[in-house]
């Protein structure tokens, strides 16, 4: 399911990130797991699900309802504006990640004057695997294309039918004509993208035919 934010044309252009996931070794608070920035979005691996951080640099005057959380500098004036959506797996146990792929970049954060809390050498990675988030199927995060993905990988004694995602945080949350669930949100639209799903047969992908499905209130599953 690949994620995206629609911005519009009055977008100011914001600063690219290296795609890679980093490791939290106490930067953060310890129920953050890692951090991928794209574009757009910094999204929080934590053991409660994901943490969607959606930002828009725009140049208009934003309006007095609008929550401003920063300036730019004067090379590019602007403001920032968020939305957090909180996506948590309905039932699920997010408590097991394996990182997979280390990378040779990595992070130094010096935050504040205590020296004890200073963490260097931060690794970073390419993949993360969440273990067992239901029974038999796992739950696979990477990038593709710039844009962070996630794929449930669902053994033979898994169920496919225990999927449950919930979106909170959003304005709203539907399935639009194209079978794509779109996350109403303060500063536009996000998007993830018609579902895929196919059958590994020896070699051969098989596609299977796969859906969202609304059922409660914020809360999608999947038909296969």
């Amino acid at each position: 399911l690949l994620s995206s934010v629609a911005l519009n044309a009055n977008e100011v252009q914001q600063p690219k990130h290296q795609t890679v996931f980093i490791q939290n070794k106490g930067q953060w608070n310890s129920d953050v797991q890692f951090l991928a920035k794209t574009k757009g979005m910094n999204a929080w691996i934590t053991t409660h699900g994901i943490r969607y951080d959606f930002n828009k640099v725009t140049l208009e005057p934003e309006s007095k309802s609008a929550t401003v959380l920063s300036t730019l500098n004067a090379k590019h004036p602007g403001r920032v504006r968020g939305s957090v959506v909180d996506m948590k797996c309905v039932g699920g146990n997010v408590s097991t990640d394996e990182p997979h792929e280390i990378q040779k970049s990595y992070y130094n954060y010096i935050l504040g004057n205590d020296k004890s809390k200073w963490t260097g050498n931060v690794p970073t990675y390419n993949e993360i695997l969440r273990k067992n988030v239901y029974l038999g199927i796992d739950e696979r995060l990477y990038f593709d294309g710039g844009f962070m993905r996630y794929d449930f990988i669902v053994a033979p004694n898994g169920n496919p039918n225990d999927i449950v995602l919930n979106f909170k945080g959003s304005e709203g949350v539907s399935i639009n004509a194209k079978g794509e669930l779109v996350l109403k949100t303060a500063i536009g639209d996000v998007v993830q993208q018609k579902l895929y799903a196919y059958q590994g047969i020896g070699t051969e992908k098989k596609q299977v035919e796969c859906s969202f499905v609304s059922k409660s209130k914020g809360t999608v599953g999947f038909r296969l």
